[in-house]
């Protein structure tokens, strides 16, 4: 289960200005910064840390395989209510 935490600051520093924030949520113990990126390909985003690696995404194409798994399935969730 997700919990959304903040809908307006992230946690974390994040440095594409394409992004669009979605909120934070907390699954498993973890931190994720949401974001939905358009910049050369619809993108959905959850970064758990600052550093450059530390993020995992989902590419929208992929959604029909990957979108119900968590955490993509809250991104997701978020970004349709944005």
């Amino acid at each position: 289960m997700s919990v959304v935490m903040n809908q307006n600051h992230p946690v974390f520093e994040h440095d594409c200005e394409a992004c669009k924030y979605l909120g934070s949520i907390t699954m498993d113990e973890m931190i994720y910064d949401c974001y939905f990126c358009d910049k050369c390909i619809q993108t959905y985003v959850g970064r758990y840390g600052s550093h450059g690696d530390e993020y995992i995404s989902l590419p929208s194409s992929f959604m029909p395989i990957m979108g119900s798994m968590e955490p993509y399935k809250t991104i997701i969730g978020l970004h349709n209510q944005a």
